[in-house]
């Protein structure tokens, strides 16, 4: 009798469906920044294109998904890396910039400007919107409100949250 129930239970076994992981098969690379490049944020565009912060150098880049390729948009020599970004309105962005240490994963206290930038046109338009001279090391940022563009920003050093309205 024990045999036909260490049976029953084995076959009983046998058919409860596993769960698997099929993650390995769904995750490709889309585009491989160069050797030491630290990616640290992305936006998407309601085109699908997205918009990568990079820490390692202030540059600002659309990658395009459907044509695996990255395009520098923007430079910002006054930094040395950038963080957060957030879409503020339709195709406007607003972007961390600051001077940044990643040997020491330290910032230059009061280094951190918010930046716009305009999506709008063929040339991407650049202006500041804001210099935060308490700020400590700005890392992560969101749009809370859409109809006054108000985001919020992590201050990871400070441990406050900072509200902007852009």
């Amino acid at each position: 009798m024990d045999f036909y129930i260490f049976l029953f239970l084995n076959l009983a076994s046998a058919a409860i469906p596993v769960p698997r992981n099929n993650n390995a098969q769904a995750i490709s690379t889309l585009y491989e920044f160069p050797k030491g490049a630290w990616v640290e944020n992305i936006a998407v565009r309601s085109n699908g294109q997205l918009l990568i912060t990079r820490t390692d150098v202030p540059e600002l880049y659309l990658v395009d998904p459907l044509h695996p390729s990255a395009s520098l948009v923007h430079q910002f020599t006054s930094a040395t890396g950038l963080l957060g970004i957030a879409e503020v309105a339709h195709d406007i962005f607003a972007v961390i910039a600051g001077k940044i240490d990643l040997a020491t994963s330290s910032a230059v206290p009061g280094s951190f400007v918010i930046w716009k930038v305009d999506m709008r046109s063929a040339k991407a338009a650049v202006s500041k919107i804001a210099e935060v001279p308490e700020a400590l090391f700005l890392n992560g940022m969101t749009l809370f409100n859409a109809k006054t563009s108000t985001v919020l920003i992590a201050d990871s050093k400070k441990g406050v949250i900072w509200r902007l309205d852009v």
